[in-house]
């Protein structure tokens, strides 16, 4: 499941979705993370701003469960020590 803010990306999000060929196994939703429940989710993916992580801390550390897996591209947590930290090289094909 994704959760994003802006509908755009949502539409993106779904039309990959469906040139990949999983549209039945993922979902978008156009939602702001606020007000998301994703307090099931086993695995937490974000792609969020500096303050955006440390303003969802309390949510991730008091509403999901223990053992939950916290994945935060590019940004840090704060004070929140990273169990791994990995850097991914990647591959540009206009170079």
């Amino acid at each position: 499941m994704g959760i994003e803010l802006d509908g755009t990306l949502v539409d993106q999000s779904r039309e990959s979705a469906a040139r990949e060929g999983v549209s039945d196994r993922v979902e978008f939703l156009q939602q702001n993370i606020f007000s998301s429940d994703f307090r099931d989710a086993t695995v937490l993916t974000m792609y969020l701003l500096p303050e955006v992580n440390l303003d969802l801390r309390p949510r991730i550390l008091f509403g999901m469960r223990p053992g939950t897996r916290v994945v935060s591209h590019d940004w840090d947590m704060g004070d929140w020590e990273p169990d791994d930290r990995r850097v991914m090289t990647t591959y540009d094909p206009r170079t």
